[in-house]
């Protein structure tokens, strides 16, 4: 992708999408996203920004080590840049689904 002049990149492992690349991108998601549709999934978007409580939840806050981006809001409560979104979406199902009734879903993001 650098080579074909649809990414550049701005440091280790950060890359910028060129308009190229963005186009390739976008036919990509909307193939994946029309596929998920048809399958019966429902997308949804998270937050990349994350309470550190349901990391601290899953034992998996401090396992992640120094490498992870932890940051404090203004309100003094712990926020990370979550590298993943398990925790968000376990959150997400558990205060949606009260009953069995609820069932099956199948969420994408």
């Amino acid at each position: 992708m650098l080579r074909a002049g649809m990414i550049k990149q701005t440091s280790a492992g950060i890359y910028s999408w060129l308009p190229l690349g963005i186009k390739v991108l976008q036919k990509i998601e909307n193939i994946v996203r029309d596929e998920q549709n048809k399958s019966g999934a429902n997308e949804i978007l998270m937050p990349t920004i994350q309470s550190a409580d349901l990391w601290k939840e899953s034992g998996r806050y401090d396992a992640y080590g120094k490498e992870m981006l932890r940051i404090t809001d203004r309100h003094e409560r712990e926020m990370l840049y979550g590298p993943t979104n398990e925790e968000m979406i376990t959150d997400i199902v558990r205060s949606h689904v009260k009953s069995y009734r609820d069932l099956p879903q199948n969420l994408y993001l």
